[in-house]
């Protein structure tokens, strides 16, 4: 089986336990995916976002940051009207240890959700 394809499973079984998991109690669910772990620099990086539909979900905030060098990407979200799956993609990133931060945000800025992952471009 080719990474493409294991790469859809997973996502499409992700999306079916978000579907079927029913009220959350007001609490968002985030699934997020970070690739390659570790890679030659320069590198491209890519972060996949899964989101539970809710309407308190305002904004999502990603941040690559490995101390000498920053990306942040920020997206509006228009509550549970939001799309659930969001790709974000950082070219040509530097060698660095790198920590990757997804947030989703509320309407006065406060975390709702969070997830890190951590990774490695050497040169």
């Amino acid at each position: 089986m080719t990474q493409s394809v294991a790469r859809r499973m997973t996502w499409a079984v992700l999306s079916a336990v978000l579907a079927l998991s029913g009220n959350t109690g007001g609490r968002a669910v985030l699934q997020t995916r970070v690739w390659p772990s570790v890679a030659i620099a320069p590198a491209t990086v890519r972060i996949e976002v899964l989101l539970e539909t809710n309407d308190d979900n305002r904004v999502l905030q990603i941040v690559a940051d490995s101390g000498d060098y920053l990306r942040s990407s920020t997206i509006a979200l228009p509550g549970a009207r939001a799309a659930r799956f969001h790709n974000v993609t950082y070219r040509s990133m530097p060698a660095g240890d790198y920590e990757i931060q997804v947030e989703v945000l509320d309407q006065t800025g406060v975390v709702r959700a969070i997830e890190r992952h951590w990774i490695r471009l050497i040169s």
